[in-house]
């Protein structure tokens, strides 16, 4: 399932369906609840032993890293604001990237990964076209 809602998540991420499909979506946090729900789906497949977390990746401590150092390039200029909402914005990236490490562990999930980035490209560049040559898109 953690599987399934990391897909989802990728999927609205790039369509976006909330901004222009069905407008009464727009401003509710539908990516968090889907976060949300993969979370609660990891969590229990890793207590039933089905996914493994990976403790010894170098990739863990590189994302830690990366929190760190976008978080101190606000307190280096003292600016305290910035550093609350980089916590924020960047906790989520490194999160959704560790989400990946847990759960993409077979070639055939990376398979679909990889369809699913090649076909929601080809939905917002046909999007893009569309825009550009009749000024509106889907």
């Amino acid at each position: 399932m953690t599987f399934f809602f990391t897909v989802i998540f990728m999927f609205l991420v790039f369509w976006r369906p909330q901004e222009w499909l069905i407008r009464w979506l727009f401003g509710w946090p539908l990516l968090d609840a889907v976060v949300g729900m993969a979370i609660l789906a990891l969590l229990m497949e890793s207590d039933q032993g089905r996914i493994r977390f990976p403790k010894n990746a170098p990739q863990i401590y590189l994302l830690v890293g990366l929190w760190a150092a976008a978080v101190m390039s606000h307190v280096v200029h003292t600016y305290f604001a910035g550093m609350t909402y980089t916590m924020v914005e960047i906790f989520k990236i490194c999160f959704f990237t560790l989400l990946l490490f847990c759960v993409l562990d077979s070639p055939a999930r990376l398979r679909v990964v990889a369809a699913l980035f090649v076909i929601m490209a080809s939905v917002m560049a046909v999007h893009a076209i569309l825009q550009d040559v009749r000024g509106y898109g889907f």
